[in-house]
């Protein structure tokens, strides 16, 4: 979706499909990814960690948006409408206690959001393998231990990481194109295993 050497994503089926992983941040982290949904009707899982803190999509009053739900109870949602079957560049970064949105580079919310150590565990559903399974392509995801830019989201979008960046401690290129493993990009080892999720050229 995003540079001529991103040869395949992974596709998800919106019922069962996940990506296994376990990768810890704690207080400040980024996340970094591209999204094209399908259908998106059940608070739709991107990124989700074992506290229950989420990254997802959002539908409210018939639009859908970014979103995310923090173990404190709240429920973060961007203002940027997003349309089914189109790829999206998200990200989404705690500096502090702040929590802010981004989509395609353009600033998308801010919120307080109370620093935390997390376990990222999954890919494409809920922490608990079942819930807010995510129906579509998810492609190139990012998880840093410090807080991005804006800019630097920017210029990542547009080059994707190499996997030796300062801070990204778990970097899936879904690049393989065959087999179950999505391997890390890093020197750090976060492979992740993948649970029906299907490659896909687009």
């Amino acid at each position: 979706s995003s540079s001529a050497t991103n040869t395949h994503s992974l596709s998800f089926d919106g019922v069962d499909d996940y990506v296994d992983i376990s990768v810890g941040t704690s207080d400040n982290y980024s996340f970094t990814g591209w999204m094209k949904f399908e259908t998106a009707n059940n608070g739709n899982a991107i990124f989700a960690s074992t506290s229950g803190d989420f990254i997802r999509i959002d539908t409210y009053n018939g639009n859908k948006y970014l979103g995310y739900n923090s173990s404190t109870g709240a429920n973060h949602r961007g203002t940027i409408p997003l349309s089914e079957n189109i790829w999206y560049h998200l990200a989404v970064v705690r500096a502090g206690d702040t929590l802010e949105f981004y989509i395609n580079g353009s600033s998308d919310g801010s919120f307080s959001e109370p620093s935390s150590s997390l376990n990222w565990t999954k890919i494409g559903i809920y922490q608990d393998g079942s819930q807010h399974p995510f129906h579509g392509l998810l492609d190139d995801f990012g998880i840093w231990n410090s807080a991005l830019s804006q800019s630097e989201i920017q210029s990542y979008m547009s080059t994707p990481p190499t996997g030796n960046e300062t801070g990204l401690v778990g970097y899936w290129k879904f690049n393989e194109g065959t087999g179950t493993t999505a391997y890390d990009a890093t020197s750090n080892g976060n492979d992740g295993t993948i649970y029906g999720a299907t490659w896909s050229d687009d």
